[in-house]
This record gives C-alpha cells, sequence and structure tokens, in this order.
C-alpha cells in the first residue's frame, strides 16, 4: 500500500481522457451464475453515452465520510455500504460527482464473464475512456492472494497508478486480479442483480464487452458524521454568490420516537454536517444524513430540536441556520 500523505489531494486535469480498464482476459472456463431471483426484469432505458457533465474538484473533509450509496438502475436498486473501506478520496470523488448528477443516466458499458467476473460503470460517454477532471491516488488495496476482490466488491477501475477517476466496477463473483484497484465498497443488496446482468452475457458474444443495456437512472448517498463541530462564532455570511434562495427545513415525527429532517435546497447538498445549538451549547447527537441529486436531503435522529438552532454545513462552509419552532406529526 501507497504511503498516504502522497494521496492526500485530488489532481486536476488538462485535455487528458482516462482509459479506464482492468487487466487483460485471462483464459479460464466462464462458470455458471443463477440470477438470484426470477422476478428480475431490466426495463428499457432511454440512456445514452454523453459528454461527462464539468463538476469542480472536490476537496477532503474529514469530520464527514460517505457511509452508503443506493443505485437506482433500470433493472433495480444496489445498495452499497462504503463506511467500513478506508478510502476518502475514492468516497470524496464519488459524492462530488454524484451529488452534481454526474451518473445520472449513464451507461455500464463493460461485462466479463471468464476469469474475470466484473460489471463495470461510471463513465458517461459509455466507451471506457472518459472521467472527470481530475484524478485521485491509489488506497486501500487489498492483498495480493487469490480471490482478492469478493463477490460484492466495489473497487475503482483505473489505466494505471493514481489514475483513479469516476468509472468503477462491482465484482459479481469471486475474483483474482493484481493488488492494483482500491476498495472501497461492498454491495450489501442487489447482488442478485448484477448477477442476473452478468446471466444475460455480453452483446454479440464473447466473455468480454457490453452488457445488456444497464442504466444508472440516479444515485442516493448517505453520510456518517465522524464528529459533531462546535457552532461557528461566525454568523453566516448575508450574501454568497452560491446561494440565491435558502433552503427549507421541516421535521416530522415518526412513531414511536424518532424525528425525520426533512431539507429541501435550491442548490445541490454534499458533504454535509448538522449542528444542533441553544443558549450557546451545542445539542451531540447521532444522524445519517440521506442525500440525492436533486437538492433534496433527510435524516433521522431521536433527538427532539424544537427550539434548538440548527447550522447546516458544507465542508468548512456554513450554509444557513434555523430555529426549529414545531414539528409536524407524520400521516
Amino acid at each position: 500500500m501507497k504511503d498516504q500523505a502522497n494521496r492526500a489531494t485530488f489532481i486536476p486535469r488538462a485535455a487528458v481522457l482516462l482509459s479506464a480498464c482492468l487487466i487483460p482476459q485471462t483464459i479460464t472456463t466462464p462458470g455458471s451464475f443463477a440470477s438470484g431471483a426470477s422476478s428480475i426484469a431490466c426495463v428499457e432505458t432511454k440512456a445514452v453515452g454523453h459528454a461527462p457533465i464539468p463538476v469542480p474538484v472536490p476537496t477532503l473533509n474529514p469530520q464527514v465520510s460517505l457511509s452508503q450509496i443506493i443505485l437506482h438502475t433500470n433493472c433495480g436498486e444496489i445498495t452499497i455500504d462504503t463506511s467500513k473501506q478506508n478510502a476518502p478520496l475514492a468516497k470524496t470523488s464519488f459524492a462530488q460527482l454524484a451529488s452534481h448528477g454526474y451518473f445520472d443516466n449513464t451507461l455500464c458499458h463493460r461485462l466479463t464473464t471468464s476469469g474475470i467476473f466484473v460489471l463495470q460503470c461510471g463513465d458517461p460517454t459509455a466507451t471506457g475512456s472518459g472521467g472527470p477532471n481530475w484524478s485521485f491516488g491509489d488506497e486501500n488495496l487489498p492483498p495480493n492472494k487469490p480471490n482478492n476482490y469478493p463477490a460484492g466488491t466495489l473497487a475503482m477501475a483505473n489505466s494505471g497508478p493514481s489514475t483513479n477517476g469516476s468509472q468503477f466496477f462491482l465484482v459479481y463473483s469471486d475474483t483474482t486480479l493484481p493488488p492494483n484497484y482500491t476498495i472501497w465498497g461492498e454491495v450489501t443488496s442487489g447482488l442478485e442483480i448484477i448477477k442476473y446482468i452478468a446471466a444475460q452475457g455480453v452483446r454479440g458474444g464473447g466473455s468480454d464487452g457490453s452488457p445488456i443495456p444497464v442504466a444508472i437512472n440516479s444515485t442516493e448517498l448517505f453520510y456518517q458524521d465522524k464528529a459533531t463541530p462546535a457552532p461557528s462564532a461566525t454568523p453566516a455570511p448575508k450574501e454568497n454568490p452560491q446561494i440565491t434562495q435558502m433552503p427549507e427545513i421541516s421535521i416530522v415525527k415518526v412513531p414511536p420516537s424518532r424525528y425525520r429532517v426533512n431539507i429541501h435546497s435550491p442548490f445541490l447538498l454534499q458533504n454535509l454536517t448538522v449542528t444542533a445549538s441553544r443558549s450557546g451549547k451545542t445539542k451531540k447527537f447521532s444522524y445519517q444524513v440521506r442525500t440525492s441529486s436533486s437538492g433534496m436531503a433527510s435524516f433521522i435522529t431521536t433527538a427532539n430540536l424544537v427550539g434548538y438552532t440548527i447550522t447546516l454545513s458544507s465542508g468548512r462552509k456554513e450554509l444557513f441556520r434555523t430555529v426549529v419552532k414545531q414539528i409536524k406529526s407524520s400521516n
């Protein structure tokens, strides 16, 4: 594993295309993969290859970590747990891209069914050469041993050391690869969907090529607060060129004793942290943010926040504050 200090930044790209690939096809007798559920069906998609949308280069926020992803595909939902992997660069990069809608309506462009068993996605161009305007270094590499990329693994695709961008692959059967691909998540629900896709084979035959049309329609991101920071002593700026309208916040009581905080925002929410304070004191509470690329976010907490000032921040930037005056009852 490489030195963490050498991987602490995202490197902007000029006019460089990422040709993200795995290893050349190996000669191994392909296995037989059951779909896992006879009810799985992929609906028709209108997604096509297109130019990647521009997204600002991300910055790391050590206080917040991406903990879960839901890929909404035309074949069903795939849920991925990213909380157990020490891959802050990969998670930060994906969150930045997903929160800007980068993966929305993109096609998974590669399926391998012999020797290595993966579905590869994350390239809006659907050619295998697309990526964002940055790259980042390798991290959380596995040992060099058989089946070092077990079924359910989420890993970054690359074209060489420290060339990670947006392309990733999902492993649907235990696979052995050189330990060169960052592992940053595990499929916890929906692996049978990937197996179903693999069972349909490569279009046109062969064992390495395009799968049946598989599209990521949208993504949902969940964050875990690592530490609740003290509220900022500096009031939020009155003018912010990135905010033209303040977000709206509502709290709904969810029986028996939980509260769902809904945040409606005209701008994209990413790396979101939440603090609650009253009379100069910060209330510590646990929460897990659920956000989407449409500017919606919510989280569930057991804390009654009536009378508290809620502060939302993204990275080190305070977005807005509001006092919770009432809580609605859920229908």
